[in-house]
């Protein structure tokens, strides 16, 4: 006797193409929506406005820009004209807010294609498309516009906006924030013969950043040496120093005086 037809597994083929059929069809059938192309336009319209934005927002950068090249004594190009001040004033913040506000300028001419495809607004896959497009779009236009924010507001946390880490000696310079005062002062107390004066505290390191190696801060020797370009350091105090000898040869002063007047730990403090 032959065996019998295997009915249950062409059974579920059959299935599996109809719900394939169904889903399909769910997509491509228009839906009766007499609002449909109202809500086209509105879309439309809120597209084409956050693209302007975007595109204003990439040309005109928050916080604005520099209006004149900064050039060293030793011919270093610290920035350019045109360039956005966040960048440098918030690397962190601000490369972010580029990547957001272009992704935002994406979706909203994604956007903006699709219905200049000619496509119908009431085919629920075309609906299904202007949503997700218009989402991502709405999504990464807040993100950028908190990013925005961070960017061009001081920090009022003195670990934020007291102090800077800096990877090597040779990369130290004034804090863009109070870049143009320190200049003025400097240079008033190089063209009058001072020498520029300096307290330095190591244990100001390990209040910032609790990770920090707390043997980095005194001179017994006991810690990893940090190479700056053939140059050893195995203390906070010499790094420092020099961080601020580098500080001053960049902006003009390479033969200004140094005198240390502080350094030490408090004998009581937050830690």
């Amino acid at each position: 006797m032959l065996p019998p037809p295997r009915q249950p597994q062409q059974s579920k083929l059959t299935a599996a193409a109809r719900c394939f059929r169904w889903v399909l069809e769910y997509f491509i059938k228009e839906i009766d929506d007499p609002m449909a192309e109202r809500k086209a336009d509105a879309l439309l319209v809120a597209a084409s406005v956050i693209a302007a934005m975007n595109y204003q927002a990439a040309i005109s950068p928050p916080g604005g820009a520099y209006q004149d090249t900064k050039i060293f004594a030793n011919g270093t190009i610290e920035y350019q004209a045109g360039q956005a001040i966040a960048a440098y004033v918030s690397e962190y913040e601000y490369k972010r807010f580029s990547i957001a506000n272009t992704l935002s300028f994406t979706f909203s001419m994604t956007t903006m294609f699709l219905f200049l495809s000619g496509l119908s607004l009431k085919r629920r896959i075309f609906s299904l498309l202007l949503t997700a497009s218009m989402l991502a779009t709405i999504t990464a236009t807040s993100y950028s516009y908190k990013l925005a924010i961070e960017a061009t507001t001081p920090a009022h946390d003195e670990k934020e906006a007291g102090y800077i880490f800096i990877s090597v000696p040779s990369s130290g310079d004034f804090r863009a924030n109070i870049h143009d005062f320190m200049i003025q002062i400097t240079k008033f107390l190089n063209d009058n013969g001072s020498p520029f004066t300096v307290n330095i505290y190591p244990f100001i390191s390990l209040y910032i950043d609790s990770n920090f190696p707390v043997e980095y801060a005194f001179f017994d020797g006991n810690t990893t040496p940090v190479n700056d370009d053939g140059t050893t350091y195995t203390n906070m105090f010499d790094a420092n120093y020099d961080t601020l000898v580098w500080a001053l040869q960049k902006n003009g002063f390479k033969n200004m005086g140094i005198i240390v007047g502080e350094i030490g730990w408090p004998s009581d403090g937050d830690n």
